[in-house]
């Protein structure tokens, strides 16, 4: 799986994460070697401009129509939350 983070406002890391069988952790040169051909493969093709276009439409898109809580309910559920934990933590000594 590839995927990147958000650091700070103007950064972001891009990492990549692989499961591998016991196959492919006995051959991991293999897999390293495999996963930076595919590097050099996307370095060699970037991704067309209309692919960023569309995902950084769809981010502006989800953020604008998140969903939003009343924030009565919002101050509530958390007061739930604190009013559980104190309880989960008293206990009756006999």
């Amino acid at each position: 799986m590839a995927g990147s983070s958000e650091v700070g406002g103007n950064n972001a890391t891009f990492e990549i994460t692989l499961g591998l069988t016991k196959q492919g952790c006995d051959q991991h040169d293999v897999v390293v070697q495999r996963v930076f051909e595919a590097l050099r493969t996307f370095a060699a093709h970037p991704v067309p401009s209309y692919i960023t276009e569309e995902n950084d439409y769809l981010r502006l898109v989800r953020y604008k129509y998140q969903s939003r809580i009343d924030p009565f309910d919002l101050t509530v559920s958390e007061e739930e939350k604190k009013i559980l934990s104190i309880s989960a933590l008293t206990f009756d000594i006999y």
